[in-house]
């Protein structure tokens, strides 16, 4: 199981109180931003996360923060983390 499968279990577990009532998601289905935007919206995870997952006095961030326009050109010329 995916960490994003575990991380969308335990935030269902904690808004529905305990109770589980996710749908299953296929492997071929965790990977898709489609249905990780439909999830993150259908579980309320905005609530306690906010719009963009950037965190909140309720719960912590769970993506990174945007990009500034200088930082994505400067990653496009030159990349890192290649070896």
């Amino acid at each position: 199981m995916g960490n994003l499968t575990v991380l969308a279990i335990a935030c269902a577990l904690g808004m529905a109180g305990g109770r589980v009532e996710a749908q299953a998601v296929t492997a071929k289905s965790a990977g898709s931003i489609e249905n990780g935007k439909k999830m993150f919206a259908s579980a309320g995870c905005s609530t306690c996360h906010g719009e963009q997952g950037q965190g909140t006095n309720l719960a912590p961030e769970i993506a990174p923060p945007p990009l500034d326009l200088q930082a994505v050109i400067a990653y496009v010329r030159q990349p890192t983390g290649i070896d």
